[in-house]
């Protein structure tokens, strides 16, 4: 039986765990967006938050009737958290997240990346001894940049927290004649292409990984293409550099084919020694006796080639190994397959003249 009391308690209870959720509403053109603004304003990494869609938004019709998400987001629960980091052995990886490049001192960096969508603020973390990025470092890069409208609360929030996110800050006077330009210049024999980011002018947008794709495949370049490396211009471009973006595979001839003895063939090393005025052939181990059936010797076949590839897509034949065929003399036969030989009587194995013979001695 549920006692006034106890309801009061557990009305109570529930009025605290709301206030410690922190709630907000946030306005968005997609929820990864509205995802990002809401981890900057609760001073949260995305991966704990929690959120509920109001509103279902919409791209429109020809950049038409365009309608943003509305999403009250929030913070999640400690269980849930938990439940997330940890997978089905109960381990945190979280935990395991120590590496060596923690010993690297890093300074924190700020980049402002400018879309069709507005400016785009990106602050990461010091590693390390290394200094923390500063508000002033982010302003002076949006004003570089042509961003004459932004928030300079919500500017302040993102260099605190430099979780790596890119948030949308503000918004800029779009000139398309300062915007990033692309060149591509393909080396080494069609092996290798440097793509070139030239640095865009005030209100100039960049270049997205999706643009500098198309802008390789629209130029000749459609193999060995570095997405990840691409990804990485995106998020942090080298303006001004020639970065190998795409490498072609070097064609590999294949193996020659080898020969495999049972015995020792090779005197050349053999030093005789005399015991009691004589030499010992038999413990020096020059006499190897074999024995009707014995394999004498096996072969290991030629390896086929493997073709390369340019960046361009070209074909680069490759050669397949030479073969080599098993020398057979007397009293030795060669298997059907050609890859054995095997003594058909007792005797000596001796090799003469790149003939593998058995002496009946």
């Amino acid at each position: 039986m549920v006692i006034l009391q106890d309801l009061r308690e557990y009305m109570r209870d529930r009025a605290v765990d709301d206030r410690a959720r922190r709630s907000i509403q946030v306005t968005a053109a997609s929820i990864e967006e509205a995802l990002a603004e809401a981890s900057v304003e609760l001073n949260l990494p995305v991966k704990k938050l929690e959120y509920e869609v109001l509103e279902k938004g919409s791209r429109g019709i020809l950049g038409m009737n365009k309608k943003d998400y509305i999403l009250a987001v929030y913070e999640a629960d400690e269980e849930e958290e938990a439940s997330e980091q940890s997978d089905d052995l109960g381990i945190n990886f979280d935990l395991l997240g120590a590496t060596d490049q923690e010993d690297q001192d890093t300074d924190g960096a700020v980049v402002v990346r400018l879309t069709s969508d507005g400016a785009l603020l990106r602050v990461t973390p010091p590693t390390g001894k290394g200094k923390k990025a500063q508000q002033r470092m982010a302003v002076e890069m949006l004003d570089r940049r042509g961003v004459e409208h932004y928030d300079d609360d919500l500017v302040a929030r993102v260099v605190k927290q430099a979780d790596g996110q890119f948030v949308r800050v503000g918004d800029f006077s779009y000139n398309p004649a300062n915007d990033s330009f692309l060149s591509v210049e393909i080396t080494d024999h069609e092996m290798r292409a440097a793509l070139t980011i030239h640095r865009p002018g005030p209100g100039g947008v960049d270049q997205s990984a999706e643009s500098m794709i198309g802008f390789l495949q629209n130029n000749g370049v459609t193999y060995g293409i570095k997405e990840d490396v691409i990804r990485d211009l995106e998020a942090k471009p080298a303006y001004d550099q020639k970065i190998i973006v795409a490498e072609g595979e070097h064609p590999k001839d294949g193996a020659d084919a080898k020969i495999l003895y049972n015995f020792d063939f090779d005197r050349s090393n053999i030093k005789l020694k005399e015991k009691n005025g004589k030499v010992d052939f038999k413990e020096m181990n020059l006499i190897q006796n074999v024995v009707e059936g014995q394999v004498l010797v096996k072969k290991v076949p030629a390896g086929k080639g493997t073709p390369g590839t340019t960046v361009t897509g070209k074909l680069m034949p490759a050669k397949d190994g030479r073969d080599v065929g098993i020398g057979v003399g007397k009293n030795v036969e060669l298997a059907e397959d050609e890859m054995s030989a095997r003594a058909t009587i007792n005797g000596q194995v001796i090799l003469a003249a790149d003939k593998i013979n058995v002496e009946p001695i």
